[in-house]
């Protein structure tokens, strides 16, 4: 989340079941920036694999 003068911008939304230790599933992203590597440990090592499936592929409908 990034914060503007007009308030705050939301760059991601992860989401994950309740007995799942880390994020799999991307809601929200903003194709204009990637994922940041200070959150990694949070989320599925699949969003950072170029051999998987991109966070794109991976929204919610």
């Amino acid at each position: 989340m990034e914060k503007s003068d007009d308030g705050e911008v939301v760059d991601f939304i992860f989401s994950k079941d309740a007995s799942i230790a880390k994020y799999e599933n991307l809601l929200v992203k903003d194709e204009h920036k990637s994922i940041p590597e200070r959150i990694r440990h949070l989320i599925c090592d699949s969003f950072y694999c170029d051999a998987s499936p991109s966070p794109t592929s991976r929204f919610s409908t």
